[in-house]
């Protein structure tokens, strides 16, 4: 994370990809690491293999996270927690414990009706499976 982040203060373009989960969802800790060192020029995807029919449209895409307010935060660098305010939330993570949430300000809805199960999601482990 913190190679990233400097690679993103220098304005160095970054493509953050993820495998998809066994039931096809993106995984919060990869998608939670992309908000933490998203920068101008960052890109993500997720899919389940390298060929055109593996890549697909995610409903975590349509997801509105808002902008950055700031860069990410060291929260405890021993442990590698990082932390990010966006306008509609704040994302949180834990190089350390592989663990990561994304915290919805309680007024913004914009992720309800994008997939049901992601109010379940947003504090779970990395690896789980929602």
């Amino acid at each position: 994370i913190q190679n990233r982040l400097k690679e993103v203060s220098m304005n160095i373009p970054t493509l953050f990809w993820t495998p998809v989960l066994s039931n096809g969802s993106i995984p919060v800790l990869a998608l939670s690491s992309f908000l933490i060192i998203r920068g101008e020029y960052s890109y993500f995807g997720a899919s389940s293999g390298w060929t055109d029919s593996d890549f697909c449209w995610h409903s975590d895409y349509d997801v509105d996270y808002g902008v950055p307010i700031g860069p990410a935060q060291i929260m405890d660098k021993e442990a590698m927690r990082f932390q990010r305010e966006y306008t509609h939330c704040v994302v949180s993570i834990n190089c350390q414990m592989l663990t990561a949430s994304l915290d919805f300000h309680p007024w913004n809805n914009s992720f309800v009706g994008h997939h049901a199960d992601y109010s379940h999601r947003v504090n779970t482990g990395g690896l789980e499976t929602p």
